[in-house]
C-alpha cells in the first residue's frame, strides 16, 4: 500500500485523535467487558465488543495513522452519526428520552 504524505502537524493531530479514542474507549468499555453480568452480556455485549475492537484499531492508529488506520476513524464517525441521527434524535424529539437512552447518546458522543 502506498504511503500517504501528511504534514507533521496533521500527523500528530491524527495520533492525538487516535489516542483520545483509544484511552476513552479503554476507560469506558474494557471494565464493563471484564466485570460483566450475564444479563449485561446478552443486552450490551455485542456493542461493547464492537467498541473494544474499535479501541484496538485506534491503538494501531497511533503508530500508523495516515495510510493504514483512516478507515477506523471513518467507521467510528459513521456509526456514531448514524446512531445519533436515526435513533437518538427521533427519541429526543418525541420526548421519550429515558435514562438508558440518554446514557447511550452520551457514550456515542464521547466514546
Amino acid at each position: 500500500m502506498p504511503e500517504i504524505s501528511v504534514s507533521t502537524f496533521r500527523l500528530y493531530l491524527l495520533r492525538a485523535a487516535y489516542l483520545f479514542i483509544a484511552v476513552g474507549l479503554a476507560v469506558m468499555i474494557w471494565p464493563r467487558i471484564i466485570n460483566h453480568t450475564t444479563e449485561w452480556a446478552l443486552k450490551n455485549g455485542d456493542t461493547a465488543a464492537l467498541l473494544a475492537g474499535v479501541q484496538v484499531l485506534a491503538m494501531l492508529g497511533i503508530r500508523y495513522p495516515p495510510s493504514r488506520c483512516c478507515p477506523c476513524s471513518c467507521s467510528e464517525f459513521t456509526w456514531k452519526s448514524i446512531w445519533l441521527i436515526a435513533i437518538g434524535l427521533p427519541i429526543w424529539r418525541a420526548g421519550q428520552l429515558d435514562a438508558g437512552t440518554a446514557e447511550s447518546i452520551t457514550h456515542a458522543q464521547l466514546g
